[in-house]
């Protein structure tokens, strides 16, 4: 499979918004999704699309980011 792991996901996230360090990414991660990339919350609703993922993204959100517009999948960690 070409999904990262987790681990190697937090450090690209903290590249890619530097803001972010890697204790506030697992909080986010553990809040979110609790650490289950396959997560999928059906009553986080936004114009009719679900958070899903490792962090919740609604998937129009998602794809603005630098790894939607990679091609990345959402459920990808």
């Amino acid at each position: 499979s070409s999904d990262l792991t987790i681990e190697e996901c937090v450090k690209l996230a903290t590249i890619a918004y530097p803001s972010l360090n890697e204790s506030r990414a697992w909080a986010i991660i553990h809040q979110e999704s609790r650490g289950n990339p396959r997560a999928r919350n059906d009553e986080a609703i936004w114009n009719g699309e679900h958070a899903k993922g490792l962090w919740q993204f609604i998937p129009s959100t998602f794809q603005s980011t630098p790894y939607g517009r990679a091609g990345m999948s959402i459920w990808s960690p």
